[in-house]
Protein backbone atom coordinates (compact mmCIF):
# COMPACT_ATOMS: atom_id res chain seq x y z
CA UNK A 1 0.00 0.00 0.00
CA UNK A 2 1.63 3.31 -1.15
CA UNK A 3 -0.14 5.60 1.76
CA UNK A 4 1.43 2.66 4.35
CA UNK A 5 4.53 4.01 6.66
CA UNK A 6 6.39 1.16 8.43
CA UNK A 7 7.76 1.43 11.78
CA UNK A 8 11.06 1.99 11.41
CA UNK A 9 10.49 4.71 8.27
CA UNK A 10 12.85 7.79 8.66
CA UNK A 11 11.71 11.94 8.19
CA UNK A 12 13.60 12.13 4.91
CA UNK A 13 15.12 15.57 5.85
CA UNK A 14 16.08 15.05 10.05
CA UNK A 15 16.00 10.81 9.39
CA UNK A 16 14.48 10.53 12.79
CA UNK A 17 11.52 7.82 12.88
CA UNK A 18 8.77 9.28 11.12
CA UNK A 19 5.99 7.60 13.61
CA UNK A 20 7.63 9.67 16.48
CA UNK A 21 5.71 12.92 15.44
CA UNK A 22 3.14 13.81 13.13
CA UNK A 23 4.23 13.43 9.75
CA UNK A 24 3.55 14.08 6.09
CA UNK A 25 3.67 11.34 3.22
CA UNK A 26 3.35 12.04 -0.31
CA UNK A 27 2.07 8.89 -1.72
CA UNK A 28 3.22 9.40 -5.74
CA UNK A 29 7.04 9.47 -4.38
CA UNK A 30 7.01 8.10 -0.85
CA UNK A 31 8.82 10.74 0.67
CA UNK A 32 7.85 11.40 4.46
CA UNK A 33 8.39 14.16 6.19
CA UNK A 34 7.89 15.34 10.09
CA UNK A 35 5.22 18.04 9.72
CA UNK A 36 7.70 20.15 11.57
CA UNK A 37 11.11 19.57 9.43
CA UNK A 38 8.54 19.92 6.18
CA UNK A 39 7.17 23.61 7.21
CA UNK A 40 10.55 24.63 8.14
CA UNK A 41 12.15 23.71 4.75
CA UNK A 42 8.85 24.84 2.65
CA UNK A 43 9.33 28.04 4.50
CA UNK A 44 12.84 28.75 3.34
CA UNK A 45 11.39 28.69 -0.16
CA UNK A 46 8.47 30.93 -0.12
CA UNK A 47 7.61 34.45 -1.59
CA UNK A 48 7.16 37.00 1.34
CA UNK A 49 3.78 37.10 0.77
CA UNK A 50 3.44 34.02 0.60
CA UNK A 51 5.42 33.25 4.10
CA UNK A 52 3.27 35.74 5.82
CA UNK A 53 0.97 34.23 4.95
CA UNK A 54 1.71 31.04 6.33
CA UNK A 55 2.88 32.88 9.73
CA UNK A 56 -0.41 34.63 10.18
CA UNK A 57 -2.28 30.63 9.69
CA UNK A 58 0.51 29.25 12.05
CA UNK A 59 -0.85 31.95 14.71
CA UNK A 60 -4.35 31.04 13.77
CA UNK A 61 -3.85 27.35 14.63
CA UNK A 62 -1.89 27.76 17.58
CA UNK A 63 -5.01 29.99 19.08
CA UNK A 64 -6.88 26.95 18.16
CA UNK A 65 -4.66 24.62 19.80
CA UNK A 66 -4.33 27.14 23.04
CA UNK A 67 -8.63 27.18 22.77
CA UNK A 68 -9.30 23.11 22.23
CA UNK A 69 -6.74 22.63 25.52
CA UNK A 70 -8.78 25.52 27.67
CA UNK A 71 -12.06 24.40 26.42
CA UNK A 72 -11.40 20.74 27.12
CA UNK A 73 -9.90 21.16 30.54
CA UNK A 74 -12.92 23.48 31.32
CA UNK A 75 -15.40 20.81 30.24
CA UNK A 76 -14.47 18.69 27.65
CA UNK A 77 -18.04 18.61 26.08
CA UNK A 78 -18.37 22.13 25.46
CA UNK A 79 -16.05 22.45 23.00
CA UNK A 80 -17.65 25.84 20.50
CA UNK A 81 -18.21 25.35 17.14
CA UNK A 82 -16.95 28.56 16.21
CA UNK A 83 -13.55 28.42 17.73
CA UNK A 84 -13.33 24.82 16.29
CA UNK A 85 -13.74 25.93 12.35
CA UNK A 86 -11.53 28.90 12.29
CA UNK A 87 -8.71 26.47 13.42
CA UNK A 88 -10.15 23.64 10.91
CA UNK A 89 -10.13 26.44 8.73
CA UNK A 90 -6.13 27.15 9.16
CA UNK A 91 -5.08 24.19 9.19
CA UNK A 92 -6.60 22.67 6.22
CA UNK A 93 -4.97 26.02 4.42
CA UNK A 94 -1.97 26.00 6.19
CA UNK A 95 -1.53 21.99 4.71
CA UNK A 96 -2.44 22.80 1.38
CA UNK A 97 0.27 25.39 1.32
CA UNK A 98 2.74 23.03 2.93
CA UNK A 99 2.36 19.86 0.82
CA UNK A 100 1.23 21.52 -2.33
CA UNK A 101 4.22 19.65 -4.06
CA UNK A 102 7.16 17.38 -2.27
CA UNK A 103 10.32 19.33 -1.77
CA UNK A 104 12.39 16.78 -3.44
CA UNK A 105 10.57 15.66 -6.23
CA UNK A 106 9.05 19.14 -7.72
CA UNK A 107 9.49 21.70 -9.30
CA UNK A 108 10.55 23.36 -5.45
CA UNK A 109 13.99 21.29 -6.22
CA UNK A 110 14.42 23.45 -9.30
CA UNK A 111 13.73 26.46 -8.41
CA UNK A 112 16.27 25.91 -5.49
CA UNK A 113 18.92 24.66 -7.59
CA UNK A 114 21.06 28.22 -7.27
CA UNK A 115 20.75 27.44 -3.02
CA UNK A 116 23.43 26.16 -1.07
CA UNK A 117 23.26 23.00 0.31
CA UNK A 118 23.63 23.66 3.77
CA UNK A 119 23.23 26.71 6.07
CA UNK A 120 26.28 29.43 6.77
CA UNK A 121 26.24 27.61 10.37
CA UNK A 122 26.56 24.20 8.83
CA UNK A 123 29.77 24.95 6.97
CA UNK A 124 32.69 23.47 9.19
CA UNK A 125 30.36 20.17 9.20
CA UNK A 126 31.04 19.87 5.77
CA UNK A 127 34.99 20.35 5.85
CA UNK A 128 36.89 17.44 5.04
CA UNK A 129 40.03 16.24 7.17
Amino acid sequence: DQRRVHGNQPCDLCTLPALNREFYLFPSCRHVFHQDCLVDEVKRNLTPSVLHKVHDLERTVAEGDRFVKKVKSDDPTDLAEEGESKYDKARKELDTIITSECIFCSDCMIRKIDKPFFRPSEANSWLLE
